[in-house]
């Protein structure tokens, strides 16, 4: 009895240990597979993250570029943008010469996109200077911290949607309707820009100059001060510390 009983209990036991040894197994290749599937991961996203910063040298140059038409801009980094609306269209890049082929401009369903090669930082002491003339101008879009003049902005309508710390000017012009959508400290002034109706949503620290005609409508939310010349109709919506006045 004593001999049958030790090796059942002998056997309770070896099954225990090839039970712990399937789980540990199982452990085992589970830690592997999260382990390669935590590689891969590393492997896709590290790249994006990594940045090489040139420095501009060399003599400031020009070059126009050939592009196909748009009838809208979108600008990424810190560059100095000049445009005409209303002139045939031209394109022209202004940097220190080894950074000329680092600046990309393209055209992609109409609008002229304009960014760094990928993974690429300048750090210049001149200004990347990119004059723009275009017959017809309805969209800006920008994010960064770029230096943005508009002249002759005219037609039916015309947007900028805009985040970062961007310096906007539009001199001159006439529109129909007027959208305007900032997130972060832009400073916005428009009020040259004749337009009848306003739509303003800005958030974080803006500061916007308008002129409306017959209708404004701002919506902002934080810091946000919004200033306005003509005698609209006003629909408002402050919160935080944001401000609305008359010039």
């Amino acid at each position: 009895m004593l001999n049958q009983e030790s090796l059942s209990i002998s056997r309770g036991a070896e099954e225990m240990i090839q039970n712990s040894h399937k789980r540990l197994k199982k452990s085992s290749l589970y830690f592997k597979q999260s382990l390669k599937a935590l590689c891969l991961l590393t492997l896709v996203f590290t790249p994006g993250c990594a940045s090489e910063e040139v420095q501009g040298e060399g003599e400031v140059k020009q070059e126009e570029r050939t592009l196909e038409n748009f009838q809208a801009i979108a600008v990424e980094h810190n560059y100095t943008l000049q445009i005409e609306s209303g002139k045939p269209q031209k394109v022209t890049v202004e940097a220190p010469a080894n950074l000329l082929g680092q600046i990309e401009t393209s055209v992609q369903g109409g609008t002229l996109k304009i960014t760094n090669a990928k993974g690429i930082h300048f750090r210049s002491s001149s200004p990347l200077k990119i004059s723009i003339s275009v017959p017809v101008l309805n969209r800006l879009e920008a994010s960064g911290a770029s230096n943005l003049t508009l002249n002759g902005i005219s037609g039916p309508a015309f947007s900028m949607q805009l985040d970062g710390g961007h310096q906007v000017r539009v001199r001159g012009g006439e529109l129909e309707k007027l959208t305007i959508k900032a997130a972060g400290a832009a400073n916005i002034e428009t009020f040259m820009l004749r337009a009848q109706s306003v739509d303003l949503q800005v958030s974080g620290a803006a500061a916007v100059r308008v002129r409306a005609e017959k209708q404004l409508n701002v919506d902002a939310s934080g810091a946000c001060k919004v200033e306005y010349t003509g005698n609209p109709q006003i629909t408002q919506k402050l919160s935080g510390m944001s401000e609305l006045h008359k010039l």
